[in-house]
């Protein structure tokens, strides 16, 4: 017959379910200090991709005209000048056929909200709603998915000092970017 020693080899069944429980504590910890670093990662992503698309954007807006009225080769007297016609209201000029961005002559007629095929209903009623593809290309709906751009744009006639200044059009956009912070970019078109 076999003689087991004093010490015994192993573990019992309660250091094993002790050692299970330490080990799942151990694992929950790690785990829930990891998740938010790797939820912010691409928070930061989502940001540099809506910078891109709002400074593409911006570019295309302000290589614009200053307003419907302006002349397209600039000439001597600008809108809302003695002698020039007066500068248009603030708002997209559909009613002059300009319904598309290959169609659009001024910064006002971008007004509106630039959306994918996903973000179509998150646009505020009623605004002017656009395909953001036809601003950047048929690849809009994959590159920039969950992706909107509202843009506005407002006279500004006074300086932070509230002096007068020459007539500017100043153009916000606000790009939404999924469940990431919204970005807001900000430009000036003056009347030159």
């Amino acid at each position: 017959m076999k003689r087991f020693p004093k010490e015994q080899l192993g573990m019992t069944l309660i250091e094993m379910i002790i050692a299970i429980v330490l080990l799942g504590i151990a694992m929950t910890i790690f785990s829930s200090a990891l998740i938010p670093p790797i939820k912010e990662a691409s928070s930061s992503h989502y940001q540099s991709r809506a910078v891109a698309l709002g400074q593409s954007m911006m570019s295309q807006i302000l290589s614009r005209n200053f307003d419907h009225n302006s002349d397209i080769n600039g000439g001597w007297l600008r809108c809302g000048e003695e002698g020039a016609p007066d500068c248009s209201e603030l708002k997209a000029d559909t009613d002059d056929g300009e319904s598309t961005p290959a169609t659009f002559n001024d910064v006002d007629d971008y007004i509106g909200c630039w959306f994918t095929s996903e973000t179509k209903a998150n646009c505020p009623v009623g605004m002017p709603q656009y395909a953001l593809q036809d601003v950047i290309g048929l690849s809009a709906n994959d590159t920039y998915k969950n992706f909107r751009v509202q843009v506005s744009v407002t006279e500004k006639t006074k300086d932070v000092n509230g002096e007068a200044i020459p007539k500017m059009r100043r153009v916000e956009l606000q790009i939404f970017a999924s469940n990431a912070q919204v970005m807001s970019l900000f430009g000036y078109r003056g009347n030159y």
